[in-house]
């Protein structure tokens, strides 16, 4: 068995729903990238993160905000170049503007390892930072960032949103335990070209291709299929990687769902609904109208109505909501394992 289908069982047998984000997170970190792990209350995004900082082999840092104004004081006391962040929840950070700039900062210094800020109240340089960032949103934190002027300039490319969309059945809060012996050293990984142009690598990278543009795509998605051979103890990208990074990003496809944009240059508007329901639904292959009626504290004719939105989604029948046919797949493959089984032999 490889030891990413080892890292991935063990998550799955201690915190069942929550293996594929933690592998996930884990190859963001991994990589040095930055990642918005997005997912409705009480599903575990924050032991998922913490799982990561126990994971870390470097200093990790946590933070609720990072303003410019706030890095001004990191400056002072130091700030180690080869670092994790980790932001457990976005909506800490107080005031919209402050959310905004803490993604916006922390994805431009993961990005090209530095922010250079010299203004009236603030003067702080950051340079050669080889780190990542993983922080925690809700739904409603995601749809002040994409509605932000800021998401096409500096967030967009920048900054990879990964949807967990499963609500685990049975809640552990015990922390997620794994020893990973691997630091960071997945540009050491090589790229076969006959792997990145297999059916596999093809498949894995149309889903990058959802969130990114052509070119950053292909910047985050080799990053995370080095990082996946190096979690692996291979010196070369195969197949198996490109085929783990297809089932995990399958979730990516809801980006086409979720934001509407009704100019060619423009704000984006976010279904703020669709990703809570098909959270419910992602267990069983269905929820209840009783059910999103107890989990969201909303009464039985909001739910309807808010149902009557997602019809081209979701339809009721006798109470049950399910998945129309074009997502039916997508909220299957959400149901806690790999497409419903470990392919990553």
């Amino acid at each position: 068995m490889s030891r990413l289908a080892e890292i991935y069982n063990a998550v799955q047998e201690s915190h069942p729903g929550l293996a594929r984000a933690f592998l996930f997170s884990l190859l963001s970190e991994r990589s040095n990238q930055s990642t918005i792990l997005v997912g409705i209350a009480g599903t575990g995004k924050s032991t998922v993160m913490s799982g990561i900082k126990t994971t870390a082999k470097r200093r990790v840092y946590e933070f609720d905000a990072l303003t410019t104004v706030g890095l001004r004081y990191v400056s002072k006391e130091g700030f180690d170049t080869n670092s994790t962040i980790i932001i457990d929840d976005l909506s800490k950070g107080g005031t919209e503007y402050r959310q905004i700039t803490t993604v916006v900062l922390i994805g431009e210094l993961v990005f090209s390892g530095q922010v250079r800020l010299f203004t009236k109240d603030v003067q702080a340089s950051f340079v050669n930072f080889k780190g990542s960032a993983l922080i925690g949103a809700q739904p409603l934190m995601l749809r002040r960032i994409i509605s932000a002027a800021e998401f096409d300039t500096d967030i967009r490319d920048k900054v990879i949103r990964y949807y967990h969309l499963y609500a685990p059945q049975k809640v552990n809060f015990d922390p997620i335990k794994v020893d990973i012996d691997v630091s960071y050293d997945y540009d050491r990984i090589g790229l076969p070209a006959d792997v990145i142009n297999s059916k596999d690598c093809m498949r894995a990278y149309r889903n990058f291709a959802i969130e990114f543009s052509e070119a950053r795509a292909q910047y985050h998605f080799f990053r995370m299929l080095q990082a996946s051979a190096m979690i692996d103890e291979r010196k070369l990208v195969s197949e198996l990687d490109c085929r783990l990074l297809r089932q995990l990003t399958d979730n990516f496809y809801v980006e086409k769902i979720l934001f509407d944009k009704r100019n060619l240059e423009g704000a984006r508007r976010l279904n703020v609904n669709i990703i809570p329901v098909i959270t419910m639904m992602s267990a069983k292959g269905y929820t209840t109208v009783d059910e999103l009626e107890q989990r969201f504290g909303v009464s039985e004719r909001r739910i309807y109505e808010i149902l009557n939105d997602l019809q081209d989604y979701v339809y009721v029948k006798k109470k049950y909501v399910r998945p129309v046919d074009k997502i039916r797949w997508l909220v299957n493959s959400m149901k806690g394992e790999l497409g419903g089984e470990l392919v990553i032999e």
